[in-house]
């Protein structure tokens, strides 16, 4: 009778951990998808649009204005979407994480960081060129606003225990049920991709009611 109950305890015990385990992996995977496509598409329509991106850089005036900084210019046209590439790629397979995490980290501040000094120097005239899924606006404390919550994001998923459906853990040593994992990288997917259609309705009626 003891040793019933006993069993009983134990395989509610190792469900319930199960059940945790891969809520926990599923909230960090989406995360992963959701800003590593933020990134991807950014890049995707700096690169289809490169002489745009390149005029909203000389337009923020945060390099110099004679040849050198043209030729800067040209450089981070071509450094930035790379970037953002290559780190929301990582962000979305996991691997490098922790270079993925920081990459995105990284980016995120800088960027923010630049607009906020262009909103201090009053220039708010210019658009964000942050194109893809996010769009581009103006820039103002909105977009500021915007950035620190992705950061939030982001620091959420670094710090919080559970990332664990990754091609970097996939691929060592450790088992996973293949059933369970494919389940939530669908389950990851659908929730993703309804953040990021959310992003698209919300936009589509900020810009009907400006």
């Amino acid at each position: 009778m003891h040793v019933s109950c006993a069993k009983k305890i134990e395989r509610s015990y190792i469900l319930n951990s199960e059940i945790m385990f891969y809520t926990l992996a599923i909230g960090h995977l989406s995360l992963r998808m959701f800003l590593g496509s933020i990134l991807i598409s950014s890049a995707l329509t700096k690169i289809l649009h490169p002489t745009n991106f390149y005029v909203s850089i000389r337009d923020y005036r945060i390099i110099p204005a004679k040849k050198m900084g043209q030729a800067i210019a040209s450089i981070l046209v071509v450094m930035i979407p790379g970037g953002e590439i290559v780190i929301g790629s990582a962000l979305v397979v996991g691997w490098p994480l922790i270079f993925s995490k920081v990459g995105a980290l990284l980016l995120f501040l800088i960027f923010s960081s630049v607009i906020s000094l262009t909103i201090i120097r009053k220039r708010t005239d210019i658009l964000c060129s942050c194109g893809g899924i996010l769009g581009n606006h103006r820039i103002s404390w909105l977009l500021v606003a915007r950035n620190v919550l992705l950061l939030a994001l982001l620091l959420l998923n670094i710090f919080v225990p559970g990332d664990t459906i990754t091609l970097e853990l996939l691929l060592s040593t450790q088992r996973y049920d293949p059933t369970l994992v494919v389940a939530s990288i669908g389950a990851a997917f659908i929730i993703s991709t309804g953040a990021i259609a959310l992003i698209k309705v919300t936009k589509a009626i900020y810009e009907f009611l400006a």
